[in-house]
């Protein structure tokens, strides 16, 4: 395996770790009542989730689609290597800058409106290419649709899992998450 390869299972080993270690952490300060709202904003969740924010979020989601269709082949091309994508004529220092800035304004709004949620962003692109293929056509698309779908279905079971309390969803998608997340390492699938 390649130095790359390495440096990525160590990379994914310590964010999995850093996931499971702050919903152990989130969960202790739940049980001793500090700080509620603190705690479950950085627990992530969609309980304080007013329609004015998603009104608010929805328009800068849709421009991240429809961006990401523009974008679609050059992102199949980067995928291949850095000098594949150059030879193919795509200036990848300009798309690696506008995808990472793209990346990091949806990241941002999200965070805002949800708080810190660990392993969605690394769980559902396996899920969704499982179901759909390789084609970023089809691919980004099924992401945002197979990410949703998780996000709603585990703030569900986080909500009757314990009822009438709510457990940190970041908890439950650690239990979820952290398995899948060693099968990746374990295996280096590629993202």
């Amino acid at each position: 395996m390649s130095q790359t390869g390495n440096l990525f299972k160590v990379v994914l080993a310590g964010a999995a770790i850093s996931a499971f270690l702050l919903a152990v952490s989130n969960a202790i300060s739940l049980l001793s009542k500090t700080s509620k709202e603190l705690t479950m904003w950085t627990s992530g969740g969609l309980a304080g989730v007013t329609g004015q924010e998603v009104k608010l979020l929805a328009p800068v989601l849709l421009l991240a689609i429809l961006l990401s269709f523009f974008f679609e082949r050059q992102i199949g091309i980067l995928t291949m290597s850095e000098e594949v994508a150059a030879g193919l004529g795509v200036s990848t220092g300009r798309i690696r800058f506008f995808l990472f800035t793209l990346v990091a304004v949806l990241t941002g709004v999200s965070v805002a409106v949800i708080g810190e949620i660990a392993f969605v962003g690394l769980l559902v692109p396996h899920f969704a290419r499982f179901i759909s293929g390789t084609s970023y056509r089809v691919l980004l698309p099924m992401s945002a649709l197979v990410g949703a779908l998780f996000l709603v279905i585990s703030d569900l079971f986080s909500r009757i899992i314990a009822a009438p309390f709510e457990v940190p969803i970041i908890a439950i998608l650690s239990v979820v998450g952290l398995p899948f997340f060693v099968f990746i390492v374990r295996k280096g699938l590629k993202a």
